[in-house]
């Protein structure tokens, strides 16, 4: 009869025919460790067919055994995984393609309108590039908003103050259309103090209720620090309301103040103007440097 022969016996070779050997005739119990290896196994000898299930834990294979060439596509589904068995520890770098994530994590969310408090992830440069979370109020914040910095002041006057012939007079603007900051003094200086770095735009509008003299000449200034920054002039006709517009940029340190200046030559008092509309000093900060 067919069997199995030890030269160690004595007895030549044989061989066992599959259908000598009865179904679950050889278990675990008959086999020695390591005594079958899979250099034995014919291709595609071992199929799911004759592995029964948790038979194979992952603790029995080699590293690096199961590659991609060993993977046939979508052999393995998500669905197949314990929870937290894969790891950042257990994929290299760049082992998931954009595109992946993109199909995988956006295609099927809804749309949302954004708001200022919502979520993104981010990569912090100040930590190695490691992944951060923040608000979108976070960007508008070190963008300004998205818009202007909220630093300036627009004040004018609603008071006809004498203006005294050949001499530069500070303008007291007391009325404040606004002020973000509270950098404008409306009651004592009359003047904006910046307390931001950055450059700012000055725009000056400014002149006399009462005509000047045909042959003379109205100047305003707009004054930085106590000194004249850019100054404009107007020769008006006679018996004329005479009021005239400049506008300059200003590179502030972060403490410099503006204020406005009227003067004539008229040879006589003269009666400044008032208004919101006609009369006014309006400061904006435009590119914060801070």
């Amino acid at each position: 009869m067919s069997g199995i022969v030890s030269k160690n016996g004595g007895r030549s070779s044989g061989i066992v025919g599959a259908g000598d050997v009865g179904a679950d005739a050889v278990d675990g119990s008959n086999i020695s460790d390591d005594a079958i290896d899979s250099e034995h196994y014919a291709d595609g000898s071992i199929d799911n067919a004759h592995i029964a299930d948790d038979a194979i834990d992952s603790e029995h294979y080699a590293d690096g055994s199961i590659d991609n060439a060993h993977i046939a596509d979508d052999a393995i589904d998500s669905e197949h995984y314990a929870a937290g068995s894969i790891d950042t520890a257990h994929i290299a770098t760049n082992q998931i393609d954009e595109t992946l994530m993109k199909d995988a994590f956006v295609g099927d969310f809804t749309d949302a309108t954004v708001t200022a408090s919502d979520y993104f992830l981010h990569g912090d440069a100040t930590d190695s590039g490691n992944t951060k979370k923040d608000t979108v109020q976070g960007i508008l914040d070190l963008a300004g908003g998205g818009g202007l910095p909220s630093v300036g002041a627009y004040a004018y006057t609603n008071t006809g103050q004498v203006i005294a012939t050949g001499t530069w007079t500070k303008r007291e603007f007391e009325v404040e259309w606004y002020d973000f900051g509270a950098d404008y003094d409306n009651s004592t200086n009359y003047r904006f103090t910046a307390d931001t770095e950055g450059k700012y735009l000055i725009t000056l509008a400014d002149g006399f209720g009462q005509g000047l003299a045909a042959d003379k000449i109205g100047n305003h200034a707009i004054y930085v620090g106590g000194g004249v920054h850019t100054r404009q002039s107007f020769s008006p006709g006679v018996a004329l309301i005479e009021n005239s517009i400049h506008t300059t940029w200003h590179d502030n340190t972060g403490s410099q103040y503006y204020e406005a200046f009227l003067e004539h030559n008229n040879g006589s008092n003269r009666t400044a103007d008032v208004g919101v509309g006609l009369v006014h000093i309006v400061v904006q900060l435009m590119i914060d440097d801070s």
